[in-house]
């Protein structure tokens, strides 16, 4: 049985509050493969509107305005 490896990483950032955010996703990405998403907000976001298919792992709050949540999801 072959390890787990990750083929590619995408990376986004906003340099300026705004109400949404882009996520950049690698190419070539195929059936079946997992995807995962690492996010952290500042000023206290309701995160809301993900697309269909994604499944949140973990939402963890740090003091009063900073959140960081994983999601993954079978492409």
């Amino acid at each position: 049985m072959a390890f787990p490896v990750v083929s590619s990483v995408g990376y986004s950032e906003e340099s300026a509050n705004t109400a949404t955010h882009d996520v950049i996703v690698p190419t070539g990405i195929a059936s079946g493969d997992l995807l995962v998403l690492f996010m952290s907000l500042d000023g206290g976001p309701t995160i809301s509107g993900m697309p269909a298919g994604w499944a949140q792992v973990i939402r963890q709050t740090g003091g009063t305005s900073v959140v960081s949540e994983a999601w993954y999801k079978i492409a």
